[in-house]
């Protein structure tokens, strides 16, 4: 059960930061520290959208790939990084720390793009109803956060 909270806990952080709403004023309080309480997920929010079981565990499904992509994403990233930083260190060759970057971008736009990905598939999983519903939701939990900064 531990890791099931951890991919409500994922689910909550991809939603806030997703391109779902359109909106990254949650991104930019989390990188700030600001925001005080834990995102809320789809799933606090199961009987007011209405998710069937199965929209439930396919919901979930799409979050656990979604969640051990960018968990693999993240630890390729801090392994690049830790090269760079080694890199600049040591003066390497001013093409090879290009290149290095080049492939730190790579993996960075990646994880974008598989946010985007799973934001269509987490879309797809709801009825137009539901989704309309979601995204209000989303707008006001993202506009209360806004204001609490």
């Amino acid at each position: 059960m531990k890791g099931l909270g951890w991919l409500i806990m994922v689910l909550g952080v991809m939603a806030a930061i997703s391109n779902f709403t359109g909106n990254t004023s949650l991104l930019q309080a989390a990188e700030n520290n600001s925001i005080t309480e834990a995102p809320k997920t789809i799933f606090d929010f199961k009987n007011e959208l209405g998710l069937k079981d199965s929209q439930e565990d396919k919901l979930k499904a799409i979050m656990y790939d979604h969640q051990n992509s960018l968990m693999a994403s993240t630890n390729k990233l801090k392994i690049l990084n830790a090269e760079l930083n080694q890199m600049i260190t040591q003066k390497d060759d001013l093409a090879a720390i290009k290149n290095k970057l080049e492939e730190i971008s790579k993996v960075q736009v990646s994880v974008s793009y598989q946010d985007i990905e799973t934001s269509r598939k987490v879309e797809n999983a709801l009825t137009p109803a539901q989704l309309s519903q979601w995204k209000t939701i989303q707008k006001a939990s993202a506009q209360k956060n806004q204001a609490a900064q």
